[in-house]
């Protein structure tokens, strides 16, 4: 493996580790709230791991985050949301990100 491909591959095992702990935390808030909730980050195609989780755990409502683009057209193009959605029998709710001021991505509260 080249240097280019291992610092890809750190990169991408280090977005995986944070979006696991961001998730661990908000699933560990609902819980507090005395709401059933699971969370799993998996490699690979979102769609597919998401499905296959949807289908593993049974699950009742599947939460997933946008990217905060604009119009019906922005979210149903290439989104991982209009794959999963056919695919799945539990409602889908989508939360939007929100740009901060400095332009990054941000949770919506």
């Amino acid at each position: 493996m080249t240097k280019w491909g291992k610092e890809r591959t750190l990169c991408r095992e280090l977005k995986l580790f944070v979006a696991k702990k961001y998730l661990d935390q908000r699933s560990a808030e609902l819980r507090q709230q005395g709401i059933q909730a699971e969370q799993e980050t998996t490699r690979g195609d979102p769609a597919r791991g998401i499905v296959a989780s949807v289908r593993r755990l049974s699950a009742d409502l599947v939460i997933m985050g946008t990217h905060g683009r604009a119009g019906a057209d922005a979210f149903w193009a290439e989104s991982v949301a209009a794959r999963v959605v056919p695919r799945i029998q539990a409602p889908l709710m989508l939360v939007p990100a929100v740009r901060s001021g400095d332009g990054l991505l941000r949770e919506a509260r």
